[in-house]
């Protein structure tokens, strides 16, 4: 059965695609507002991969001390205007995952419990949500404020359930990221991969059980959900 299961879903390229664009804005309002390049924009380079980390972590770099709670909070305000902004000027750039909206629909209707779960700030998330067709007001967001760790922020989200009163008897997580192999790894959760097409193979091989390409067959993503297994 299924209606026992809490699922946790990823947000970047597991429910929406925006083609790295989110963090070119992360990194461009970074040097507008220091004046000095953004280190990277790949999140492995930092010790975890959410934007609470990712930005201390940055900051700490050319500051030597790490944001005070305004300084975070004025960045990421900065950050918000610009992916409002980039999906006013170029809106389809950024996509719903295919049959992420039919499969959200069903998972109400059928009182399955589900929440977001993810490394971003829940603003700009919700800003992703939006513009998509995702969010609604019931939906749970946990998301990296102020969670260092992917781990911490999963933990956010099954106790935001839990005042909810969801029920359930297992948890999986979907994400595409090797970051979510890793979290899910450590937590003792099965995950469901997904990847576009011919990407596959990334997850499989960093022992992922089971990887989609998107949501389109709701009968494919039920099926995996219940043969799906902690990473190995």
């Amino acid at each position: 059965m299924i209606s026992d299961t809490l699922l946790l879903f990823d947000l970047d390229n597991t429910l929406v695609y925006s083609e790295k664009i989110d963090s070119k804005c992360f990194g461009a309002t970074f040097k507008e507002r220091y004046g000095q390049p953004f280190p990277t924009i790949d999140w492995t380079y930092f010790s975890h991969v959410t934007d609470h980390t990712i930005f201390r972590e940055a900051y700490f770099e050319i500051k030597k001390e790490y944001p005070t709670s305004n300084e975070i909070e004025e960045f990421k305000l900065e950050f918000v205007k610009k992916i409002n902004l980039a999906r006013q000027e170029n809106p389809k750039d950024f996509n719903i995952i295919p049959g992420a909206s039919d499969l959200f629909a069903y998972l109400r209707k059928e009182e399955i419990p589900f929440a977001v779960a993810t490394g971003g700030w829940e603003a700009p998330a919700r800003v992703k949500l939006k513009h998509v067709g995702l969010w609604q007001s019931d939906l749970i967001i946990s998301g990296a404020d102020n969670q260092y760790s992917r781990n911490e922020l999963i933990n956010e989200a099954i106790q935001r359930c839990q005042k909810r009163n969801f029920n359930w008897n297992k948890i999986i997580y979907v994400g595409d990221a090797i970051w979510d192999v890793k979290t899910c790894r450590e937590m003792e959760l099965p995950l469901l991969g997904i990847k576009r097409v011919g990407d596959h193979q990334e997850l499989l091989k960093h022992g992922v059980s089971h990887v989609i390409t998107n949501y389109a067959d709701i009968n494919e993503f039920f099926e995996k959900i219940r043969a799906v297994q902690v990473p190995e």
